[in-house]
């Protein structure tokens, strides 16, 4: 065999973690997807540098170390849908954004901007240990679903 590494199974990976609830894991897995990770980098490059690739052989192959299938792959769709929606917890829905951060515990706080429907969100994510809650244009709502029909949205998060 070509003792390849496919890329979907580790998107698929990513999923799996993040359903189970181990974000730091899929943290480390996102890392160790993107091409340049030291344990990613192919040694025999065929794509671009900042590409993700379909494949790339193993180090049982005569071939180790070259990628292939970049720019037909599905990943960089899953990678984003993963990271967005899964990861950062920013989901379009039918009725609005749906938030619900799955990050890592190293991360305290973060920013998203999203587009949607019209309206360009502005997310500002900070843990908090004390209060939890959404806040939009400085109004604590009910729920997770935020949605607005002014031109821009600000948004915190505190999880």
């Amino acid at each position: 065999g070509n003792s390849a590494i496919y890329n979907h199974a580790s998107t698929f990976k990513m999923a799996s973690d993040l359903a189970r609830g181990d974000y730091d894991e899929a943290l480390d897995t996102l890392i160790r997807i993107l091409p340049n990770h030291a344990d990613t980098s192919d040694t025999i490059r065929t794509s671009e540098p900042y590409s993700v690739h379909m494949l790339m052989y193993g180090p049982y192959s005569d071939r180790f170390g070259l990628n292939n299938f970049s720019w037909f792959s599905a990943n960089v769709a899953w990678l984003i849908h993963l990271t967005y929606e899964g990861m950062l917890g920013v989901k379009s829905g039918y009725n609005g954004l749906e938030i619900k951060p799955r990050v890592s515990t190293d991360w305290n706080s973060y920013k998203v901007n999203k587009m949607y429907r019209g309206t360009m969100y502005h997310f500002e994510f900070s843990r908090d240990e004390n209060e939890k809650g959404i806040w939009v244009d400085g109004v604590k709502i009910e729920g997770n679903c935020v949605k607005s029909d002014k031109a821009e949205c600000f948004v915190k998060v505190k999880f």
